[in-house]
């Protein structure tokens, strides 16, 4: 699922919400701070505000495994570090 130039085709991208990183739908990337985000993980969450250390925050292991099924995460070698 990429394209040429190594940009990504996939319809969701991570971002940080309520206390890990999920795997948001694409088109949700730019709604408002209160306004839900739909999760690959099934679950929507509020947008909340931004600070540096929310990408240090854990990934939601259900988006995370969503994404690998999206992508065909096994059988591109996808392994998850940690």
């Amino acid at each position: 699922m990429f394209v040429v130039g190594g940009q990504a085709s996939r319809p969701f991208v991570w971002f940080p919400l309520a206390g890990q990183r999920h795997a948001i739908d694409r088109q949700d990337r730019h709604v408002p701070v209160g306004e839900p985000m739909r999760c690959l993980c099934g679950v929507s969450h509020p947008r909340g505000g931004e600070s540096k250390a929310e990408w240090l925050w854990p990934t939601c292991e259900r988006c995370w495994e969503e994404a690998c099924r999206v992508v065909g995460g096994e059988e591109a070698g996808v392994k998850r570090l940690g």
